[in-house]
């Protein structure tokens, strides 16, 4: 009621009231605080009689009325799978199409085209999973038909994020055992300063020279690296993701002191004893024997042919020794050489 006033019946006590209506825009398109509304048929009731007769009853125009836009939704996009790397960047492909658009009294259906495109999205999580929601921005989409609104998309975007793969490399020195310590293998192709531990490595082949890891267990490391989003490489044969090399444990040959009696004409046995194996293991492992040496003569007959009363050095050389998992390293003995009185002391 814009104006004018609606009376209390005499006779029934009841004000009147205003009834019904028929309510029409002036057109179907959307629009805000813009629209005409208009108004006819109404009545005019006192309780339940009607009343109408009573009164001239002229209509006024709602012009600043508003229609919505209709909410529709896009199909089409999709997200694509991708390989953990630690964030949640998303890339979306697809033509969007739009659902949701209504029938005119015509009996046709409205037309939208969508206008622009999505390219990316947003992980709901960035680690590695099946079926992570993938959220998108829409505000770059609009429609051609400005009586329809992009609410979003018909149905949610999902995708997996496959774990990484890890390359795997080891250095050990030979020790007997095909076993890996946590020191002795480095795990790339992490992301950012992310690191990883492990646990039960192994090796192919246990002696000293080129192989590859064929056992490991990754665990939770650092600065957020989990498990859960790494895989291994193939373990089943040498590759660059899971060399090892396993030098040689190192022997210390070591010549045995000696002594002998000015005049000897011969020189003492030279000897040398082996140490430094791995437990377990012995000289029964080796082949060949150590070379020995002195700087020490002895006498020939000839005057001045044997060595002074002094100290010699007995220098120990690989000789034909030959072993799979070890080098040699030497240390000097001493050939004492004295006068038979000094001998008898």
């Amino acid at each position: 009621l814009v104006s004018g006033t609606l009376y209390t019946n005499a006779a029934t006590g009841l004000v009147d009231s205003l009834s019904g209506g028929v309510f029409t825009y002036s057109d179907a398109n959307a629009g805000a605080g813009n629209k005409i509304l208009q108004v006819a048929s109404v009545s005019v009731l006192n309780g339940t009689a009607g009343a109408t007769a009573n009164y001239s009853i002229t209509y006024q125009d709602n012009t600043s009325s508003t229609i919505n836009q209709k909410a529709v939704t896009v199909s089409g996009l999709s997200a694509a799978n991708k390989t953990y790397n630690g964030t949640t960047a998303a890339v979306i492909s697809g033509t969007p199409t739009v659902n949701g658009l209504l029938t005119n009294s015509a009996g046709v259906i409205d037309t939208a085209t969508v206008i622009g495109t999505i390219t990316s999205g947003t992980f709901v999580d960035p680690n590695a999973a099946n079926n992570i929601g993938v959220n998108l921005v829409l505000s770059g989409l609009s429609l051609n038909n400005t009586n329809y609104v992009i609410s979003g998309t018909t149905a949610g975007l999902t995708a997996n994020i496959t774990p990484a793969t890890v390359t795997l490399t080891a250095t050990k020195v030979y020790d007997g055992t095909n076993t890996l310590t946590n020191n002795q293998v480095t795990i790339g192709g992490l992301v950012g300063t992310q690191t990883l531990t492990y646990s039960a490595a192994t090796v192919d082949n246990l002696n000293a020279g080129s192989t590859f890891i064929n056992g490991i267990t990754l665990a939770n490391g650092t600065n957020g690296g989990l498990a859960s989003n790494y895989s291994l490489p193939s373990l089943t044969a040498t590759s660059a993701n899971n060399a090892v090399t396993i030098s040689k444990a190192l022997l210390v040959v070591t010549a045995d002191n000696k002594v002998m009696t000015y005049g000897d004409n011969s020189l003492p046995t030279l000897t040398a004893r082996i140490t430094g194996f791995v437990s377990g293991e012995s000289a029964s492992l080796l082949t060949g024997e150590a070379s020995l040496t002195t700087t020490a003569t002895a006498f020939n007959g000839t005057a001045g042919s044997g060595s002074v009363v002094g100290g010699y050095t007995i220098t120990p050389a690989v000789g034909t020794l030959v072993a799979t998992n070890y080098n040699f390293t030497y240390v000097n003995g001493s050939c004492l050489l004295y006068t038979s009185d000094a001998a008898d002391e």
